[in-house]
């Protein structure tokens, strides 16, 4: 894509990178009415990825470096300077307190979409946070899901008991923030039969390095029951050949952990580290990336695109849009209870700190609940 915009640069006499040129360019390519590159991408994939590509170029002009995220419309947003200090300094709040970067980048978004809505009504500091505030702004996320408006609430509860600690605001705003009641059930696990993990695991070309680490990264979530969190944050140190055992901190949980190396997850990674991973990567993450510099995932890295890229391969297909990392887990999780292993232990395994986590899965186990069934007449009654 860069060499195509060179040769079509140098053929125009075009010198230097601007954005209306490279505006100008995608319009006539894809016959497009595009205004700036940050546009909602009204194209199909090939476009999506020459605005990405057209976006880098940019970016390199303007500071000379790339980031490793490009920033969306969240980001090109600006908030009035009296806001934007609220949010920057909640945000050195949120770091200095040992947040996860994950975490502090979802808390962010979630407060900067609150002070646009304040900033919409003419707010331009902290006066303009009132009583009313938190509840006038999530009525407008009423129809999302209702984990996701729990999630806003706990940000903004976050973001007020952190204003009235520094003395920002002249009281504790947070008993004005809503407290809605749970009211949805959790969705059953999205499960892949065993034969499905089989087709997946099998498909995957480990002839060439990056099937490799693919290789064992799936493997070690379908046999171990580890998440992407978890995954990203091997380290090469953390392998113990001579006991066999791998230890790491769980991300979610913080609390150190020690697994088996199971032969064929052992095998898997000694065969990414012999013939997979670069010899440039001067990390001591185990999982890198596969390009220059070579470096590991970040905590924002997404890993699902690993497990749909290779479950297409594979033509193995998930329910709706459950395409994700946990539903290895969910599979490990079935057959563990297929083999009647006590739920404390298999909480243990997935890393839950509480065993009503856990208790979902019995949802899935039919045959066992079909042994308590309950009388419909009597449970009305």
């Amino acid at each position: 894509m860069f060499n195509a915009y060179v040769r079509h640069a140098n053929g125009c006499g075009i010198e230097g990178f601007t954005e209306m040129d490279a505006v100008a360019y995608l319009n006539s390519r894809f016959g497009v009415a595009l205004e700036h590159l940050y546009q909602s991408n009204p194209g199909g994939t090939y476009l999506k990825a020459w605005l990405r590509a057209m976006r880098t170029l940019m970016e390199y002009e303007g500071c000379g470096c790339i980031c490793k995220r490009m920033p969306g419309d969240l980001g090109r947003t600006e908030l009035p300077p009296g806001l934007q200090g609220l949010l920057d300094s909640f945000d050195e709040t949120s770091r200095r307190n040992g947040l996860s970067e994950s975490t502090v980048y979802s808390r962010n978004g979630r407060i900067k979409h609150f002070l646009l809505f304040l900033a919409s009504g003419g707010g331009v500091d902290a006066s303009c946070i009132r009583d009313s505030s938190a509840h006038d702004y999530i009525l407008t996320k009423a129809s999302n899901h209702a984990k996701s408006v729990k999630s806003v609430l706990t940000a903004i509860r976050c973001f007020y008991r952190h204003l009235c600690l520094e003395g920002l605001v002249a009281g504790d705003l947070t008993g004005t923030v809503p407290s809605p009641r749970p009211c949805y059930v959790p969705e059953l696990p999205v499960v892949r039969e065993r034969e499905d993990v089989e087709a997946l695991m099998s498909s995957i070309d480990r002839g060439n390095p990056v099937g490799r680490r693919d290789y064992a990264m799936l493997l070690m979530v379908a046999r171990l029951g580890l998440r992407a969190f978890d995954i990203k944050s091997i380290r090469v140190s953390g392998l113990d050949w001579e006991t066999r055992t791998m230890s790491i901190v769980r991300h979610k949980t913080g609390n150190p952990l020690e697994l088996p190396l199971l032969d064929d997850v052992g095998r898997a990674v000694i065969d990414y580290l012999r013939h997979g991973r670069p010899e440039g990567a001067g990390c001591p993450e185990l999982f890198v990336r596969q390009v220059a510099p070579f470096e590991p995932f970040t905590d924002t890295s997404n890993l699902t695109y690993i497990l749909s890229k290779r479950a297409r391969a594979a033509g193995v297909k998930v329910p709706g849009d459950r395409r994700t990392l946990h539903s290895l887990r969910h599979a490990l999780a079935r057959r563990l209870l297929e083999r009647q292993v006590p739920l404390e232990d298999i909480s243990r395994i997935l890393g839950h700190v509480s065993k009503r986590t856990t208790s979902i899965y019995l949802r899935m186990d039919v045959e066992s609940l079909a042994m308590c069934p309950l009388d419909p007449e009597a449970v009305a009654r």
